[in-house]
């Protein structure tokens, strides 16, 4: 609400009343985080500029992630991008990089970010030596489990390979109907513990925020669909003729409907092509080439007949 009515006169509470109007979005409101991304959308579309482009395409919220093909363009980039958001009377700051001469730019102007480590939607980057990790998140092993405790510690979305047994673990507590705060079997105890070590473990990884070192001849994104009789999923990984590595991966626990495993194995397709469509708009154009085991679906999905 940006609008309210109150008294003209303050001092007769039977008297008329006036619209009053904020002159800024006030902060906390719902509707804030909207019309802030409309305000900032619509001034950018008056721009016709690359960098108004670039902070479009890269804007999350109040945060621009931008990746810069080299230093030239990135400090080109820096000044464009600084008077394009200063003609809306919004000023970027808290400029990090792992330029040093854009470093050095952007403490000249005062804005330089002075953490040495970013916070970067849900990871931690070090500008300094251009590595990613993920934010510190110590889950413990407890003597008595409780299916709260495992909902309230359920890391999903940390990393897919490990936090898909999480998913399947909670399936499973809410199949079996177990109370919130009641002791959990010693099986599952001891499920959740391994897990929670496992989970430990591979939140403690680290890895470049480059895909590819050096671009050498074309680069194509690689999906992978598989499915077992527990969850299905897809992995999408960038290549070219020297280096290869993982984008992004998606997984699914099985629903609760028993379904055949070819019909997983069509479900985790399906994830595959939303993927691939998804990174379509998020990295530059690029040849996409699709992977199944699965010579039944590879089957469904050529065929012209309509499918039940």
């Amino acid at each position: 609400m940006t609008r309210f009515f109150w008294l003209k006169d303050p001092n007769d509470i039977n008297g008329s009343l006036e619209t009053y109007r904020f002159r800024a979005v006030p902060f906390g409101a719902t509707c804030s985080p909207f019309i802030l991304n409309a305000t900032i959308l619509k001034h950018l579309k008056n721009k016709t500029s690359a960098s108004a482009e670039i902070l479009m395409r890269d804007l999350y919220v109040d945060n621009v992630i931008s990746s810069i093909r080299n230093e030239t363009e990135a400090i080109e980039y820096f000044r464009e991008s600084k008077k394009i958001m200063l003609d809306a009377g919004m000023k970027l700051r808290s400029w990090a990089s792992n330029s040093k001469l854009l470093q050095t730019e952007a403490m000249h102007h005062g804005l330089q970010d002075s953490d040495e480590i970013i916070k970067l939607l849900g990871l931690r980057w070090e500008p300094l030596s251009d590595i990613l990790s993920f934010a510190k998140r110590e889950i413990p092993t407890l003597e008595t489990v409780t299916k709260r405790s495992i909902c309230n510690n359920d890391p999903l979305g940390i990393l897919s390979p490990v936090t898909v047994r999480a998913k399947i673990l909670i399936q499973l507590l809410w199949k079996q109907k177990y109370e919130w705060d009641n002791p959990l079997p010693d099986e599952i105890c001891s499920t959740w513990n391994s897990l929670a070590n496992d989970l430990n473990i591979a939140s403690s990884i680290q890895f470049p925020r480059k895909y590819l070192n050096k671009v050498n001849g074309e680069t194509t994104l690689h999906i992978f669909a598989d499915a077992s009789t527990k969850s299905y999923g897809a992995a999408a990984y960038i290549c070219n003729k020297s280096e290869s590595n993982l984008v992004m991966a998606k997984t699914r626990v099985a629903p609760v409907k028993t379904l055949t495993l070819p019909q997983l194995e069509l479900m985790a397709a399906l994830i595959a092509a939303r993927l691939g469509s998804h990174l379509q708009n998020s990295l530059p154009k690029m040849n996409i080439v699709y992977w199944s085991d699965s010579q039944m679906v590879l089957h469904w999905l050529s065929s012209k007949k309509l499918l039940k």
